[in-house]
């Protein structure tokens, strides 16, 4: 029997074969009808070199069939025959855990979901003696909205050792490749592996090192995880270090201390859920990782953001003190007559100059004395990469550059030529476009705009970021980072294009490292810098210096993402910022998009390089 799969309507003992569910080295498992009862089982038929090897893996269920567990299939039923076992178990239809993992990472909710119950699970049997021995993603059944440990077996008994690679390699526990006895903690640190990879959407050590003695797979390091999924939380990364460390004595002793680490991080996240719903009840939009209270929702389209305002506002206030409620007034009162007053003379003063209209490729603003201000053409550049071909997937930068892009082409005068997009581009592309944008000729006044959106990287052994393009590997398949495009070589190309006025804008991950002297800037060119100048003269003054400006959605850390089919927090403050339309001085400039976005969380980084000159700045003029 053991030597061949048993056909559909077969019988064996009592136990019809209805259809085979999968085939492993050492059994093959069955949906199979217990006909004694009339129920579908789990019928699963083990072979082993020696009768011995066969009374342990019986004791071994025997000891399982005594765990009673939602997470846990029951074991019914266990029977020696022709040189077999033969274990009957709840059948529970479903799909596997490993088909939801496809370099993509999972939905954080889910992922403590999982953790939580995985970890309930292993509680109970390791409370029992038993170990799994071989936990990993396909030994997960998922019939939501619950899951099932499965694949019991493997190990004929606690404390035993299990031949290196018997088990799933890319998931199992160094000790376990070595060769040496293993424990509870040796599931403890493929559970932790397991988390990894829903959390990522790779696999800790990746399946094509495989052919690697499995004692070296294990000793190379896995990526961080929120380096590869900016929406994974530090304490969730946290959780999965320790249990993932080398040193067994130093992971979680016991599955119980990873559930209850898994649920209070669960409790916080939902307390924040709550509090963002009673946020976006009360009207202030939805509060993703590091966003304002005045962000838009998630699901929210660029022509919902709201226009006119380019501070975030200060945190939600339940009750404000009444001396502090009415210096509000007087500051408001007094601000409102203000504007009035500077209103009117902008009106009287336009009113004695007679309008001009806009010329084709350039834009003419009232001057003193009835002079032109001509701003020359503005070229919009937008790099967006969703889709990678090794790491994890990201949901958000093609949607983030686009709006960015649809709103510089229609209220500001970057429709002639319109914003370029670049989607998903392999390194070379991205060199190859700069390249061509290096060989252009440009007039004195114009200006390039460029935008990245996607993965970043930071080596802390060589102090140097890169920009992940699509074909860009894992750092543990290119130590030297060949297929990614460091930041050095960027500012490089990007400085040696002839344009006077370059604003490139970098939404990734580390990409406070495109700047190593990383600086923060401090708020010295805030937006009322020329509050006291007539904007023809600022802009006159500003397009006479040459600029090479940068900023970043964060230094040298992660940065989120944000929701699906929402927008990064960063991006979204920044298309805020641009429907502002630069209020009453109609002029949006690269400082005030930097005050704009400076109160969010990771801070982000502003700052000049390459031939920028002091003093200067980069101008979005509304249509």
């Amino acid at each position: 029997m053991q030597n061949r799969l048993l056909d559909n309507g077969e019988s064996v003992s009592t136990y019809k074969i209805l259809k085979v569910l999968r085939v492993q080295d050492a059994s093959v498992s069955y949906q199979a009808m217990d006909s004694r009862l009339g129920r579908q089982v789990c019928l699963e038929i083990f072979t082993a070199a020696d009768e011995a090897a066969l009374k342990r893996l019986n004791n071994y269920f025997q000891a399982l069939a005594g765990v009673q567990h939602p997470n846990i299939s029951l074991v019914y039923q266990t029977e020696f025959l022709d040189e077999s076992l033969l274990v009957a178990s709840e059948f529970v239809p479903g799909g596997w855990l490993a088909d939801l993992i496809e370099g993509r990472p999972v939905e954080i909710d889910f992922v403590l979901s999982c953790g939580v119950q995985i970890a309930s699970a292993l509680e109970a049997v390791h409370h029992k003696g038993v170990v799994h021995g071989d936990i990993h993603p396909a030994n997960i059944l998922v019939n939501p909205p619950k899951l099932r440990l499965i694949g019991w077996g493997l190990l004929p008994g606690p404390g035993q050792a299990i031949k290196a690679c018997d088990a799933d390699c890319t998931y199992q526990s160094p000790e376990q490749a070595d060769g040496i006895l293993i424990d509870a903690r040796s599931d403890l640190f493929s559970f932790g592996a397991v988390l990894y990879a829903l959390a990522t959407g790779i696999p800790p050590f990746r399946s094509e090192t495989v052919q690697l003695p499995p004692s070296e797979l294990l000793r190379s390091q896995p990526p961080r995880p929120t380096s590869l999924s900016p929406n994974c939380p530090v304490e969730l990364e946290r959780i999965i270090k320790k249990a993932m460390t080398r040193d067994r004595d130093a992971r979680y002793q016991q599955a119980s201390e990873m559930r209850l680490e898994l649920e209070q991080l669960q409790d916080q996240l939902k307390k924040s859920s709550s509090l963002e719903a009673t946020v976006k009840a009360k009207g202030f939009g939805d509060l993703g990782r590091g966003e304002q209270i005045s962000a838009p929702r998630a699901d929210d389209s660029p022509s919902k953001v709201e226009s006119g305002s380019q501070e975030a506002p200060e945190p939600l206030t339940v009750h404000a003190q009444p001396r502090r409620l009415r210096w509000l007034v007087w500051a408001g009162t007094a601000s409102l007559l203000v504007f009035a007053a500077l209103f009117l003379m902008f009106e009287r003063r336009n009113a004695s100059t007679p309008s001009r209209g806009n010329t084709r490729g350039a834009t003419r603003l009232n001057a003193e004395a009835g002079s032109d201000v001509i701003a020359g053409k503005n070229y919009a550049l937008l790099f967006a990469t969703n889709d990678y071909r090794y790491w994890p997937h990201l949901n958000n930068p093609q949607g983030d550059a686009k709006a960015i892009a649809e709103e510089l082409g229609k209220n500001y005068d970057f429709s002639d030529p319109e914003p370029r997009l670049v989607i998903d581009p392999e390194t070379k592309d991205i060199i190859n476009v700069l390249h061509q944008y290096a060989r252009r000729s440009y007039g004195p006044n114009d200006q390039l705009f460029i935008y990245f959106a996607g993965h970043g990287f930071f080596d802390e052994h060589e102090g140097e970021g890169f920009l992940v393009a699509k074909d860009s590997k894992l750092e543990q398949d290119d130590a030297e980072h060949t297929t990614y495009l460091d930041f050095s070589r960027l500012s490089k190309i990007l400085n040696n294009i002839p344009a006077r006025h370059i604003f490139v804008v970098l939404d990734v991950c580390y990409g406070g490292a495109f700047d190593e002297r990383v600086t923060k800037w401090a708020g010295q060119r805030g937006a009322d810098e020329y509050a006291d100048v007539a904007p023809e003269k600022f802009i006159r003054r500003k397009l006479a210096v040459e600029g090479r400006l940068y900023l970043t959605s964060g230094a040298i850390t992660s940065v989120p993402d944000g929701r699906p089919g929402g927008y990064s927090p960063f991006a979204r403050r920044f298309i805020e910022v641009l429907r502002g339309y630069g209020g009453s001085k109609q002029l949006v400039t690269a400082t005030s998009i930097a005050t704009g976005v400076a109160k969010l969380e990771p801070e982000p980084r502003f700052g000049d390089f390459g031939d920028s000159a002091p003093g200067a700045d980069f101008l979005f003029i509304p249509k």
